[in-house]
């Protein structure tokens, strides 16, 4: 019996050795064994679902089970923040972000610094192009950062002027990063990871950019991995520019007519209608977000 068990141990040995991951790699979070979450999108469904996996001194090991292009963000548990009110975040910048297609063996060497994931992905153009450009722009995107956080704790500690210009400054920056994603996407309009950057990139609408190139890219590309997101985005686009057109067509018929009624709380409890307040008179309704400079900067207009 003893002999049996034996031999049943080392072929389920063999088993686990032999077993082929298309993911691997080393993730070094700080912790020995640190349990990291794993975010996938199907390009094909745009379906999302999440998955963990138990990193063993570092040592990643997955298999992702689809026969379709998937897009994947991986962060550790130790890379979880807290905030000053006890909420808990991740940094999109201490994030692994890859796309594996099928037939793919990824291989990945990661870091989990204070503010930042250096990492480097070999087993396919995309994910070399793309960690090794992340790394090019690491200081640019850190300093964006630290500027526009900069800029929202000014407002409520040392005024719009401070503010003003830690956002200009900002918005300098914001455009380096952007002219550094336009150069490369200019250049390589027969590779994926210039669609990506389309989407990706914080300047306007991303189906704007598609539409803007999409006759340049090469016929590889728009039959690659993310023409189907592609053809969604070109969709969707096409839907917002005829729902603008009717809105337009809307706002022109009722321009000057009554506005309707609304009832709404205040931050004291009390009940606010609009037919409580002042005929005769304009009212301004703006609708802002703490977290969001340009509000911050436009807020004292509205006085």
């Amino acid at each position: 019996m003893k002999k049996i068990l034996a031999f049943a141990a080392v072929v389920l040995w063999c088993a686990a050795c032999g077993r082929s991951y298309n993911i691997s790699g080393y993730i070094d979070s700080g912790s020995a064994n640190d349990t990291l979450f794993v975010k996938l999108t199907d390009l094909n469904s745009i379906q999302s679902r999440v998955d963990t996996v138990v990193l063993h001194q570092g040592k990643l090991r997955y298999n992702v089970d689809s026969d379709q292009p998937t897009l994947l963000f991986l962060f550790p548990c130790a890379g979880i923040q807290t905030q000053e009110d006890g909420s808990q975040f991740i940094s999109e910048h201490q994030v692994v972000f890859m796309m594996w297609c099928p037939g793919e063996r990824l291989k990945i060497k990661a870091k989990l610094q204070p503010d930042f994931m250096d990492y480097q992905i070999s087993g396919s153009v995309f994910n070399e192009d793309y960690s090794r450009r992340r790394m090019e722009k690491k200081d640019l995107t850190l300093q964006i950062d630290r500027l526009t956080k900069a800029a929202g704790e000014a407002y409520f500690t040392d005024g719009q002027k401070l503010t003003d210009s830690l956002a200009h400054i900002a918005d300098r920056y914001i455009q380096e990063r952007n002219d550094f994603i336009y150069k490369y996407i200019n250049s390589h309009l027969d590779r994926d990871l210039a669609v990506y950057y389309m989407i990706d990139i914080d300047d306007g609408n991303p189906a704007d950019t598609l539409i803007k190139y999409y006759d340049l890219l090469s016929q590889d590309v728009k039959e690659g991995p993310f023409s189907t997101f592609i053809e969604l985005c070109i969709a969707e686009y096409r839907e917002e520019q005829q729902q603008r057109k009717a809105s337009e067509e809307a706002d022109a018929r009722i321009i000057g007519s009554d506005a309707p009624g609304f009832t709404l709380q205040s931050l004291q409890g009390k009940t606010v209608s609009l037919q409580q307040l002042k005929k005769g008179k304009y009212l301004v309704l703006d609708f802002w977000g703490s977290w969001c400079i340009w509000c911050l900067r436009g807020a004292p207009d509205m006085v």
